[in-house]
């Protein structure tokens, strides 16, 4: 014999009282929750830059290991959209990571920590993440 769950009462987005089962509301839980979990957040202050949504390949992959011309290694992810960055400096296409783009360091519009570069060619915009500076990424 199956047994079915008792219903509980829950609230609408009006305020609305009545009645639900378990399974309903704990699936309606969690499916409010994926925007958060689907935040990327600056490490520093936590505050959003961009989001899971945004994620994209750029010459062949998501996540690249690059060097600047000083030897210092960055670990970044390749993102459409960065709202959470700010871009600063002037645009250069001097040591630049990706073939035919300009880069532009970007920074946290929170605490202004340095969180990557902005890159431009003629048709295309993207942001390269330093993902070690920021949180709740998957890898």
């Amino acid at each position: 014999m199956s047994r079915r769950a008792e219903p509980l009462l829950k609230q609408d987005d009006q305020g609305e009282t009545f009645e639900g089962d378990v399974e309903e509301i704990v699936e309606e839980a969690l499916d409010s929750g994926e925007d958060d979990e689907r935040a990327i957040v600056c490490a520093r202050c936590e505050h959003e830059v961009t989001s899971e949504d945004h994620k994209t390949s750029i010459q062949g992959g998501f996540e690249h290991s690059c060097a600047n011309p000083a030897g210092v290694l960055y670990r970044i992810g390749c993102f459409e959209e960065a709202p959470g960055c700010g871009a600063i400096g002037e645009e250069s296409s001097e040591f630049t990571w990706f073939e035919g783009y300009a880069w532009q360091v970007v920074i946290c519009r929170r605490c202004r920590e340095h969180l990557g570069w902005r890159y431009r060619s003629s048709n295309h915009v993207f942001f390269g993440l330093i993902l070690p500076k920021l949180d709740h990424w998957e890898e």
